[in-house]
Parts: structure tokens; sequence; C-alpha cells
């Protein structure tokens, strides 16, 4: 999808100075329709057998605007912005929090109030990462040694076991020493499982997927919860301040240069 970005169709809409309030039923399958178009997420999870069957009864739509959640959403902090939550059935992407372009935040209407404030921020690093790309690619490839993985295309037999992420379609593959990338894939593509998966790492010499993280890539990041993608370890390093590695110190001293604006 590369750089493509959407500016918002509300007029005025400044997600950094205003915080919308969350919304479902028609309202919200508008924006949903909106995100689609940009990118085309449930028409990948349809041509993908294996993320067909680990989403199998789940009901991808928000729900009713007479069942939307009354639950205050706090402001965003700046660099951050508040974007758009939309509150989806408790079973959409099996429950799990994600973003979808521009700025939309689909959250499970059954989520924990105690989880809701980190929650709000993990995505709202992403809607950052969404808006300026560019400004995140340069810093993965200066400071962390990663960089955006051009031939971007993974062996047929390892695609077919990916676990499609929607915060991720954007820019979905980066490389690591100009050797591996770190992606996401169902442990048992037979029962595939959104959450019964693992980060892997693709050897781009040998072809290869290995599963035991590559020399020094432990020593830098430390031990993330979901490290299949830099965009990922961002978003969690921020919020977790028990978090630590060299890869976060180099990230906090990046966050103040990002821009504060939306437009």
């Amino acid at each position: 999808m590369g750089n493509l970005f959407l500016k918002p169709t509300v007029q005025g809409f400044n997600p950094i100075s205003i915080n919308p309030p969350p919304v479902g039923g028609y309202q919200a399958d508008l924006f949903l329709d909106i995100a689609e178009r940009i990118d085309g997420y449930q028409a990948k999870i349809k041509a993908s057998p294996a993320n067909s069957k680990a989403r199998a009864g789940q009901l991808y739509q928000a729900v009713p605007q007479s069942e939307a959640v009354a639950i205050p959403i706090e402001d965003a902090v700046a660099p951050w912005w508040s974007g758009q939550v939309l509150w989806m059935n408790k079973t959409a992407d099996g429950g799990l929090p994600h973003t979808r372009p521009p700025y939309y935040i689909c959250l499970p209407s059954n989520i924990p109030l105690k989880s809701l404030s980190t929650t709000l921020l993990h995505e709202r690093i992403h809607l950052h990462q969404r808006r300026y790309p560019d400004k995140w690619t340069a810093f993965f490839k200066d400071k962390w040694n990663m960089k955006v993985w051009s031939n971007g295309a993974l062996p047929a037999d390892i695609e077919a076991k990916r676990r499609l992420n929607p915060d991720l379609l954007q820019v979905p593959f980066y490389v690591w020493k100009d050797k591996w990338v770190p992606l996401c894939v169902f442990n048992d593509a037979g029962k595939p499982s959104l959450t019964n998966s693992s980060t892997v790492w693709f050897d781009i010499e040998k072809k290869v997927l290995i599963k035991t993280a590559p020399d020094g890539w432990y020593d830098f990041f430390g031990k993330v919860p979901d490290d299949e993608h830099p965009w990922e370890i961002s978003a969690y390093y921020i919020p977790d301040k028990g978090l630590k590695s060299p890869a976060k110190d180099e990230l906090m001293k990046f966050v103040p240069t990002l821009p504060k604006t939306f437009l």
C-alpha cells in the first residue's frame, strides 16, 4: 500500500485537538467501508484460506448504535491524536483491538476498562505510523538497522500461513540487517487461530524460516509481546515502562521529534 493515505472525510476533523465520541451502527459501518476501500483488509482475509479459517464464526462489524458502549474516551497527548473509535462486535478479529485507515481505532465492545488507556495509546501510535510512514521508516533504518523489504514477497507456502494484521498492511515487511524479515505465522496451519501464532524470521538469503530469533535480536530489542514488525514493537515500547532495551532507548529519543499535526 506504500504511503497511501486518505485525508479525513469530515470537514474540519482534527483528531489532535478534539476527541470525537466513539460510534457504532450505521456511521461506523460507513467508516469501515471507507477503510476497506483503502486497504482491502477483508478482501485479503477472504483470499487467504488460513486467515479465513482463523476468523470463522466471527462477525467483523460494528455493534448497533443503541449498543455502543458509553465509555468516556480520554484525549490523546501529542504527538499522538485521538482518532475515531469504532465499537466493534466482540468477536471481530477475535476481539483484538486494531486500526484501519485513515484514522479509525476498532475496539471490541467488551474491552476491559482497566486496559482501555494502554490500548488506546498503542493504537494511537499506529495511527501516527499510518500518517507518517516515511518518518518512522527513516528512524527504523537509521537507528534499528531495519528497512522496508523492497522485494516484499514470501514463498507461497510461507505466505499461506502468515497471520494478517490490519495494523501492518500499509508497510507489511521490514528486513533487519539486510537478512532477517520478522513476521507472524499460525502455529497450527491445519487449525489456524489468531491467538495461537508466533513470530518467526525469514532468511532472505536461504529462503527459509527460523523459529528462534537471530543472534543479537533479543540483545537489541529485548522481549516484546509481538515482535513481528517494527510498528508493533514501537507500539508496545511506548506504553510499557517495564520494557527496556537499546532499541527502546533510541525510540524514546525519536518520539519528541515526531510531527504533532494531523494534516
